[in-house]
């Protein structure tokens, strides 16, 4: 369950989501139509920081759930506010929030960054929970710039990805 309340389970349908506050609430990255779904909803607040998530699915199929906390003040929307300082802070509010959730990480996945700062150190690694079911992990992009919390449910994704590519070669 998330902040606001809502309530993610793996076999949530996109049709489901949709009719939910939050997915009918959701902005989507894309054609609603089209076989990916990517809806961008309010999860609440965590800590007085807003929770922003993002859930994926293709066709009726929950994909995966991306989240972050916003530690930016106010009215930082863009790159001029950027910060590996503040990124480094949200991912280590992430990684205590889920060790205190689901305990210590099942691995921990080096990263090679630059990074010689104390207060950076955290995004030099991704934290990894496995489960029967998927895995939750905690990232830094160090490409795109941003810092989640990622729940994966199994090889869904790369299963999606066969069948949209088995459905697109047909056209």
């Amino acid at each position: 369950m998330l902040p606001s309340g809502f309530v993610i389970h793996s076999e949530l349908t996109r049709e489901e989501f949709l009719s939910t506050p939050a997915g009918a609430k959701a902005r989507s990255d894309g054609n609603a139509a089209a076989l990916y779904l990517h809806g961008r909803f309010d999860g609440g607040r965590v800590e007085d920081h807003p929770l922003f998530a993002n859930a994926c699915f293709f066709d009726e199929l929950l994909l995966y759930l991306d989240m972050t906390i916003n530690l930016y003040p106010a009215g930082a929307t863009d790159w001029s506010s950027y910060s590996l300082d503040t990124e480094a802070a949200i991912k280590s509010l992430h990684d205590r929030l889920l060790s205190e959730q689901l305990g210590g990480p099942t691995r921990t996945l080096p990263l090679p960054l630059g990074i010689t700062t104390e207060a950076q150190r955290a995004l030099t690694s991704t934290l990894v929970w496995e489960f029967a079911w998927g895995q939750v992990s905690s990232s830094h992009d160090s490409k795109g710039g941003g810092t989640s919390m990622n729940v994966r449910y199994g090889n869904r994704l790369e299963e999606a990805n066969k069948a949209y590519r088995k459905r697109t070669q047909g056209r």
